[in-house]
């Protein structure tokens, strides 16, 4: 009895390793597994809303099966997303089930098990707030940090400016911000740009040449456009 009880402790500590949602950390402390984070992955955690938090404010836990939420007024943003999933499929060599739904005022939803996890598996709190993990930036070369732009910029870029906006999301603001900086981008400002809630921000930056081209910047907005205006106020500078 002894060893069959042993013999299913091990198979469950050997589950428990390979589960793209393991809870335990790796090798160098963190809670992911660094062998999903493939191209599409981050182009995908780019494009992934933080509204308030990747999670349950009031829960602090997941949405169950929730991958990502579209909203009417972004009109072909979900059909770039699912083609990044089924790219992910690629990447991975694993044909993991997902399923499409619109609901009754236009958003629409994307569901999965298996990628649900794994990408909340890249989320960490900050209080109440679940954020996209910084670390994941340590695992990634110039390649992936230009994807994960891509994925910002594709659903919060303004109009071929050097400016990224977002509302009730700070957290990944700064780490957008952060990630402009390690591909050579200057003159990175977050501002705040309303006094009500949602609070909404924007970021603006000097994009290198790299950034400049990738994202196909044409329009440059300098910082003196908000040091002239009521309606922007200075949050900080990410150096």
């Amino acid at each position: 009895m002894q060893k069959i009880e042993n013999y299913l402790i091990i198979i469950l500590l050997l589950f428990l390793c390979v589960h793209p949602a393991c809870s335990g950390a790796n090798e160098d402390g963190h809670n992911f597994n660094k062998k999903y984070l493939t191209p599409a992955m981050f182009k995908m955690l780019g494009m992934l809303n933080e509204y308030i938090s990747r999670f349950n404010y009031e829960t602090g836990k997941p949405w169950k099966d929730l991958v990502e939420r579209f909203y009417p007024n972004e009109p072909g943003m979900e059909k770039i997303f699912e083609e990044l999933i089924k790219q992910y499929q690629r990447e991975v060599k694993k044909n993991f089930n997902y399923h499409r739904t619109v609901g009754k005022q236009g958003h629409v939803y994307f569901y999965s098990k298996y990628l649900s996890k794994v990408i909340n598996s890249f989320y960490i709190m900050k209080g109440r707030y679940a954020t996209l993990n910084s670390a994941i930036f340590s695992y990634a070369d110039n390649e992936l940090k230009l994807a994960f732009i891509e994925g910002v910029y594709l659903r919060y870029g303004y109009k071929n400016a050097n400016l990224i906006n977002m509302a009730n999301a700070l957290n990944k603001m700064e780490t957008i911000g952060s990630v402009l900086r390690a591909l050579n981008c200057n003159n990175v400002y977050i501002y705040i740009t309303t006094e009500t809630i949602p609070q909404c921000f924007e970021i603006i930056f000097e994009p290198g040449d790299r950034v400049k081209t990738y994202l196909k910047i044409e329009n440059i907005r300098s910082k003196g456009h908000y040091e002239n205006s009521k309606l922007y106020h200075y949050y900080k500078e990410i150096r």
